[in-house]
């Protein structure tokens, strides 16, 4: 599927997403407005909206108007990480998912869509010209959530859909499917534990758990069973041995502890984190910072207080960790290392069954 620009030469427009831009509109001084019509095999034009489309540079430019298109190439391949693009409103989101049911998804990732990148929103939200030009409006902005809510859910479906094979298996046969994955570029699922207390800490569980949906990825965690049973700590166990990565989220409260057996007095989380240590497994810790208040129904005793601190220092014993200060901040934390952990220490991973 081509994405051009409506200047393009020697384009026929067949099976193509023509972008046009809208040189009379102006949002205080940014002129980031184009409509998108999309051509048909045949050459015709079955449906048309409009998106607006920002660039970094656009802040820092000399001149009273930002006009977006001198940034923007003829032929879009993929906008780099100084663009982000939004619909105008949600109807553009459910034309592209109607009059292109296979393709919308890798349309949107490619034009950098604040709806599908959740990294992105986090990112982008606060820029200047984004919040005059592209949330200009509340229906933008709406427009945007209610597509996030639809993306994630549609990827939820096709993660149903879809059976995976496990690569968990010997070595031989670990060589063979790599060969098979590196000769037909397939892209691996990784498996992500998700591990918190979670009475204080659900929102960003939340926002962690949808920003890895958006990889494209499966994030686990107790929301598959409930960690303070004995009886399920085998599960847990499994899940963290079969899980890629595990991602550890430390909040204000140390949370509860185990009461028998060997590990009696120590939190649940705590003993998740040592069996990932013990697994070896790549271990993302991010910390909430030391400036965010506490909520009142979370104060815990001092003693928990002690030990949550003596928790924190052994996580940051070999390891680099971040602090956080909100959800939507989080999330974009642990979707910025998941990538740059799966590029320096790939995982087995799960690939599609019919490789």
């Amino acid at each position: 599927m081509k994405i051009v620009k409506a200047d393009a030469l020697g384009c026929d427009y067949k099976n193509t997403i023509v972008l046009s831009y809208n040189k009379g509109w102006n949002d205080f001084g940014y002129k980031t407005e184009y409509i998108i019509k999309y051509f048909d095999e045949n050459g015709e034009c079955v449906w048309d909206s409009s998106l607006k489309i920002y660039c970094k540079q656009l802040d820092f430019a000399s001149s009273e108007c930002h006009e977006v298109d001198s940034f923007l190439s003829s032929e879009i391949e993929q906008l780099n990480d100084d663009f982000c693009s939004i619909g105008c409103n949600y109807d553009y989101y459910l034309k592209l998912k109607q009059y292109l049911p296979n393709e919308y998804g890798v349309i949107l990732k490619r034009l950098n869509d604040l709806a599908f990148n959740i990294n992105k929103w986090s990112i982008f939200k606060e820029y200047v010209g984004v919040q005059k030009s592209l949330l200009r409006t509340e229906m933008a902005e709406e427009g945007r959530d209610k597509a996030a809510e639809m993306l994630e859910e549609d990827k939820m479906n096709l993660f149903e859909k879809m059976s995976y094979l496990s690569l968990n298996k010997k070595d031989s046969d670990i060589e063979k499917v790599k060969y098979s994955i590196d000769n037909k570029n397939v892209k691996k699922k990784y498996q992500i534990f998700i591990s918190s207390t979670y009475t204080d800490l659900v929102e960003p569980r939340q926002k962690v758990r949808d920003a890895i949906l958006r990889m494209m990825h499966f994030p686990v965690g107790m929301e598959m069973f409930n960690a303070g049973d004995e009886g399920q700590w085998e599960i847990i166990q499994g899940t963290i041995e079969s899980s890629d990565y595990y991602v550890l989220i430390i909040g204000n409260r140390y949370g509860t502890e185990i009461e028998n057996g060997s590990d009696a007095g120590i939190s649940y989380t705590e003993k998740e984190f040592l069996y990932a240590m013990k697994m070896n497994k790549p271990i993302l810790a991010f910390i909430i910072d030391d400036n965010v208040s506490v909520e009142k129904n979370f104060i815990e005793s001092d003693e928990k207080k002690k030990k949550l601190e003596k928790f924190k220092e052994k996580v940051q014993k070999d390891r680099m960790i971040e602090k956080w200060k909100n959800p939507d901040e989080l999330a974009g934390m642990v979707v910025t290392s998941l990538h740059n952990q799966m590029e320096r220490k790939p995982g087995i991973g799960w690939v599609r069954s019919d490789y």
